[in-house]
């Protein structure tokens, strides 16, 4: 806060590993999740990981919501 700029090399105490980073990550382990593989999923937003847990669990989502399963 404050600053100019969204990332920042160090924070007001030295050096900051922790900040946010324009890439995201998820970690999914379980039946059906196999069908991503493993690695990067391309093209995957945050908005997709509702629908994705959805389907893996056989629920139905809505198709005009916002996100689409990254199993389809």
């Amino acid at each position: 806060m404050g600053l100019r700029t969204l990332w920042v090399h160090e924070n007001d105490t030295g050096p900051d590993d922790a900040n946010h980073a324009q890439e995201g990550i998820f970690i999914l382990k379980g039946p059906g999740s196999e069908k991503l593989g493993k690695g990067e999923v391309k093209g995957a937003r945050i908005i997709d990981i509702a629908p994705t847990l959805l389907d893996l669990y056989g629920l139905s989502f809505k198709e005009e919501r916002n996100g689409r399963s990254l199993l389809r």
